[in-house]
């Protein structure tokens, strides 16, 4: 015979069966090691749920009262749907107790134990019953789901909390027993050593017993301080004093000097990273320092900076003694133009061909002249100034400028607002050291040959995470934010000894006697070449020539494993970067008398490869936001609760919804709501509505009184 063509009719066993399941054997199975009784809310038996050990593996079988293919009796089979809860009686008999649901009748008997305030009951088939068994005596209770600490205790708490809303359960949580228990874990199984049980009695009951909170962990990597080893001897004393006098790591001082020494240097000379190709690579650098408010960034930036600032002043004295020079050389300028005139107004009166050209040969000779001899003030820093006025003093000063602003990320913002949508492409260009860009002033047009400008700037991390935000979703994709190349986020000792002690003031004026010496500096007595445009460059020594392939070679197979687009590639621009830093470490050699100009040496390329891979650490801290999308949403969670935004009793739909920076996917946020509740921050609860059942968020009660506050 087909049984799964045979009926099945469950029944209630009659009082005199004279049935007695200690006596029973299974089939197959043999005798149960444990037997759990399923009655209905009178008491009478409708089931036995039978367990079988066998050594390490367990399993189940049903034994149901019946008619099985006309046969009325025992038969090992199951209840097939509406099954009734275990100890139901119980729950009839304790109307007002609450209901703690559990996975499994022998974590049901060791729940009923523990927790004697509850009434504990389960389903008969475990985490697959669920949707099979009949809820309805729990219709206006309040209930708690104790899921077992795995992914299918999980599903199943959720599949009953769903049905227990549409039943019309008076409250519905789900307790998670979270990281402090093994994985499995359920109440059947001994309590790990740094639980007790009055931290299992606080967890199940919820909102009235919270554990203390838990720090959100920190999952950034760290990164390491900058050795005073790796700053150029020439500027180490000065660089180390403004440091330990600042109280900052030495990397927040050192950028910003090694920015004023490529702006110096500017479009001197230019390296070719290749032996033989005509790549020409200037000295650009755009740095960043990313630290928390009152850490000191600007007076770290202002150090570094101090010598473009000398140099400025001292170009400013000059260029306002020359101001009678000026004044006489525009005069002599102003009659030849207005003897030209005169001498056109004849010519052409006359209708003399030969005159009016040769006038008009003699006018551009003047404006030539005068454009060549135009005495101009030299500039090296910018702070505040539009596009078209950077075009301006780019133009009078083609050696480059450095630009610092104390808030970058608010520079780099106002590229998006009205009337400034071509600052982008301008900085873009100025970040190659050798763009053309015409600028449109009021009184005439600007065309710079040779666009080089520095940038550096502080910001914070949320700041900077959100601009870096924007180019891996592919707003401001365009690789702007990647040319921060130069960029640190240091970690800070806490607690670091304040040191008060006059600045070094040797130092300070040897280190400015390093900048005055680049600042004289003629390339042609470097062995540079000039290529046909005029631009000077200079290429690797032999041996390090050799350290710049290898470490080429090497950067190029690791970017294919690099795990975001975006980190990619900001790490592909290092090929450029580590020429760059050589290049500079070379020059500040050569004009302290520490080594030759011919060719850029292997221990100038050696200090710049070391200086590519510390630079690669803060960049992986930099980017973790995405490279780590988990972490950073969980920061980013913990951050909207501590500002109000994130409140008790608000759904997690709602925070979906709002689509905030680094919490714009689900699992996302389910992944951060996960880590916040095993640091104690939260609880995330299935709570009943009229139609579909809601999950709500219940934060700590330390978090609640400082939302009121």
């Amino acid at each position: 015979m087909n049984h799964q063509d045979c009926r099945w009719e469950p029944a209630t066993a009659p009082n005199d069966t004279n049935f007695d399941i200690n006596q029973y054997t299974h089939f197959k199975l043999g005798k149960p090691t444990t037997c759990y009784r399923y009655t209905d809310a009178a008491g009478n038996t409708l089931s036995y749920a039978l367990r079988f050990d066998q050594g390490s593996s367990k399993s189940f079988s049903f034994l149901t009262y019946g008619a099985f293919d006309g046969t009325v009796g025992w038969h090992s089979k199951a209840i097939p749907d509406k099954r009734p809860i275990f100890n139901i009686v119980d729950l009839v008999q304790k109307l007002t107790a609450p209901v703690l649901v559990v996975e499994g009748e022998k974590t049901a008997v060791s729940g009923a134990a523990i927790f004697p305030d509850y009434v504990v009951v389960t389903t008969m088939g475990g985490a697959q019953a669920g949707a099979k068994t009949d809820w309805s005596p729990l219709t206006g209770r309040n209930v708690v789901i104790l899921a077992d600490n795995d992914d299918a205790g999980r599903k199943y708490a959720n599949t009953v909390a769903s049905i227990l809303t549409t039943v019309g359960a008076n409250s519905v949580r789900i307790v998670n027993p979270g990281p402090r228990f093994p994985n499995s874990w359920d109440l059947a199984d001994p309590l790990p050593s740094d639980v007790s049980q009055d931290d299992l009695l606080a967890l199940v009951n919820g909102c009235d017993a919270w554990p203390p909170m838990l720090p959100v962990p920190d999952t950034r990597p760290r990164v390491p301080t900058l050795p005073a080893k790796m700053v150029p001897n020439c500027l180490r004393p000065w660089l180390q004093d403004a440091a330990e006098r600042l109280g900052v790591p030495l990397e927040m001082v050192v950028v910003p000097a090694l920015v004023a020494v490529a702006t110096v240097c500017g479009r001197k000379i230019g390296i070719y990273p290749k032996r033989y190709d005509s790549w020409l690579v200037w000295p650009v650098l755009w740095a960043v320092i990313i630290a928390r408010p009152s850490k000191r960034k600007t007076p770290a930036i202002n150090e570094g900076l101090r010598p473009l600032r000398v140099l400025e002043e001292e170009a400013q004295n000059d260029f306002e003694s020359r101001k009678a020079e000026i004044t006489a050389e525009k005069e002599v300028f102003k009659a030849l133009r207005a003897q030209c005139h005169e001498d056109l107004r004849k010519a052409v009166k006359s209708n003399c061909r030969d005159s009016i050209d040769a006038v008009k040969t003699e006018i551009a000779t003047i404006e030539r002249r005068e454009k060549e001899e135009r005495v101009t003030r030299r500039r090296y820093l910018v702070n505040d100034s539009t596009v078209e006025k950077v075009g301006h003093i780019v133009e009078e000063n083609p050696n480059g400028i450095a630009i610092y602003r104390d808030e970058l990320t608010g520079f780099l913002n106002s590229f998006h607002k009205p009337g400034h949508e071509t600052d982008r492409g301008f900085y873009l260009e100025g970040f190659n050291g050798d763009g053309r860009m015409t600028v449109d002033r009021m009184s005439r047009e600007v065309t710079i040959k040779g666009l080089f400008t520095n940038i550096i700037g502080g910001t914070q991390p949320a700041k900077f995470d959100a601009y870096i935000a924007a180019a891996v979703t592919g707003y401001d994709d365009d690789g702007l934010v990647q040319r921060f190349q130069s960029a640190i986020f240091p970690d800070f000792i806490e607690n670091i000894e304040e040191i008060d002690r006059v600045p070094d003031r040797f130092a300070r004026e040897s280190a400015l006697d390093v900048f005055r010496r680049l600042d004289r500096l003629d390339p042609s007595q470097l062995g540079a070449a000039a290529d046909e445009n005029g631009a000077f460059g200079i290429r690797f020594a032999s041996d390090a020539q050799a350290i710049w392939d290898q470490w080429y070679r090497e950067l190029q197979n690791e970017l294919p494993n690099t795990p975001e687009p975006a980190f990619e590639s900001h790490l592909a621009k290092y090929s450029a970067l580590m020429p760059k830093l050589a290049l500079i470490f070379h020059l500040l050699n050569v004009v302290s008398g520490l080594d030759h100009g011919n060719g850029v040496s292997a221990e100038a390329a050696e200090l710049a490869a070391q200086w590519c891979d510390f630079l690669r650490q803060h960049a992986a801290k930099i980017y973790h936001g995405v490279t780590a999308k988990e972490a950073k949403a969980t920061e980013a969670l913990a951050a909207k609760i501590k500002a109000g935004k994130v409140f008790d009793g608000i759904s997690v739909r709602d925070i979906n919804r709002n689509d905030w920076s680094g919490l714009t996917a689900k699992e996302v946020v389910g992944s951060a709501l996960e880590a916040l509740a095993a640091c104690h921050w939260l609880r995330v609860e299935m709570v009943p509505t009229d139609g579909r059942s809601k999950e709500i968020v219940r934060l700590h009660p330390k978090l609640r009184e400082g939302a009121k506050k």
